[in-house]
């Protein structure tokens, strides 16, 4: 995806449910001798707490794969946006789920409930 000059690209979930970023592959969108090298800043607004957490990262031309430090946890939102003279491309944001699905609660709750079961059938 290539995102508009100077525009805001903000990411949120649907359902207001905090996320993590891992990782994003940027690259240059204009390539020459008048492309500029750029560097992109992102904001994440930590869920619950709304304290803000920032990290540059510098891109010089193919895709490069960026890696977030660990603050970007627990998000209830992640910004970035681009100027009009350093244009940028991005793609496959790693972003997972921060709070376990009930359905894995779920699967947790019943293992546990089986091995109750089996060691208890073990000891009669």
């Amino acid at each position: 995806m290539a995102a508009t000059a100077a525009a805001t690209i903000t990411l949120s979930s649907v359902d207001h449910s905090a996320f993590n970023v891992t990782s994003i592959d940027l690259a240059k969108l204009l390539m020459g001798p008048f492309a500029l090298n750029g560097s992109v800043t992102f904001y994440g607004t930590k869920a619950g707490t709304s304290t803000p957490v920032v990290q540059k990262f510098d891109y010089t031309g193919n895709w490069t794969t960026f890696w977030f430090n660990p603050n970007f946890t627990d998000l209830s939102s992640l910004s970035w946006s681009q100027g009009v003279a350093t244009r940028f491309e991005f793609d496959n944001i790693n972003i997972t789920s921060a709070v376990p699905e009930a359905e894995t609660w779920a699967m947790l709750l019943a293992g546990l409930g089986m091995l109750g079961w089996v060691a208890r059938r073990q000891r009669a």
